[in-house]
């Protein structure tokens, strides 16, 4: 191929002397003094082609970084959402979760009336859980009735009132569905009279007044007294909810509770009136509803049978040393 000096070449960026070949991006190429020929300024162009790849090439990686750093951000975005419902599912979580407490056979639980008695077999094997039984039976109306009473999941500082209860519901085995249990709140006196009785200054009952009972052979129920707004809310597996409703003498007698009064106690009743035997019932559990905590309390045929195993002990104990029994 003949060559063909030439004193200068320009292409766009590129531009070819007879001294050297300069490129845009500040590198250069020697080319040597004696010029370049045809093959030479092929090559440059060839070059100068490759260049416009690198920077296409270049210009794409600062695309495709920031393509990546969207992408980066979307992630973010999407873990903070997803980290959002995750807090929000646990919140969810954590409002159904009950703490659980065992109710001891105690004097504070039983102060008056009927205590629980042990069940017969034909009632415990026909149990979904455990509980206590009490049948309205015996020589007194003391035995013809119950009070048993359960403290109110407290704040902080010891005090549950009446607007921190949501709902409370009794899961129950109905071996009569002629007279059935109800749910009691109690609130504490208020100096200056206008207490309803002298140990309490409100009440409110909730009662099964239209009955939502089966007529067939249902017999596990879970009655669920809602005290603030709304529906009642508890479930639970293999047994029908229904419904508790306020029984209206109850706020008619002296002062009705404010949402800041603080609550006495939680009871769980039948009614005095009761014919003898028209009452019969196990109490499995409690389960408060409540901002300050929710707690479930749980009874066992453990207590009164142990009850009355050491009573009968204490007997023979007696019978046999003339002397009162040590057992607790």
């Amino acid at each position: 191929m003949p060559t063909r000096r030439f004193t200068q070449l320009t292409a766009g960026a590129l531009t070819v002397t007879s001294d050297l070949v300069s490129i845009e991006n500040g590198k250069t190429l020697t080319l040597g003094k004696s010029g370049v020929d045809d093959s030479d300024a092929v090559n440059l162009f060839q070059l100068r082609a490759v260049e416009s790849k690198v920077d296409a090439i270049t210009a794409g990686s600062d695309a495709l970084s920031d393509t990546l750093r969207e992408v980066k951000e979307i992630a973010a975005a999407v873990d903070a959402a997803n980290l959002a419902s995750i807090n929000t599912t646990i919140t969810t979580l954590s409002n159904d979760v009950f703490k659980s407490a065992h109710v001891a056979l105690s004097a504070s639980v039983v102060p008056d009336e009927a205590p629980p008695s042990p069940m017969p077999s034909s009632i415990k094997n026909a149990l979904l859980e455990d509980g206590w039984y009490f049948k309205n039976t015996g020589p007194d109306t003391s035995q013809r009735k119950i009070n048993w009473y359960l403290p109110a999941p407290s704040n902080a500082t010891g005090v549950a009132t009446m607007e921190s209860l949501a709902e409370i519901d009794l899961a129950v085995y109905l071996a009569s569905k002629t007279s059935t249990p109800f749910v009691t709140v109690y609130t504490k006196t208020k100096p200056g009279g206008d207490n309803q009785a002298s140990w309490y200054h409100s009440k409110r009952t909730y009662v099964l007044l239209n009955s939502g009972l089966t007529s067939g052979n249902e017999k596990n129920y879970l009655f669920r007294a809602r005290l603030s707004s709304g529906n009642a809310v508890g479930t639970q597996p293999g047994r029908k909810a229904v419904d508790l409703e306020i029984e209206n003498f109850t706020t008619s007698i002296g002062s009705d509770a404010t949402p800041q009064d603080e609550i006495l106690a939680i009871s769980v009743g039948t009614n005095s009136a009761a014919a003898a035997g028209n009452v019969e019932f196990v109490l499995s559990s409690v389960k408060v509803f409540s901002s300050n905590d929710n707690v479930n309390y749980v009874f066992s045929n453990n207590d009164p049978l142990t009850q009355l195993i050491v009573s009968k002990v204490n007997e023979l104990y007696t019978q046999a040393f003339n002397e009162p029994a040590q057992f607790p």
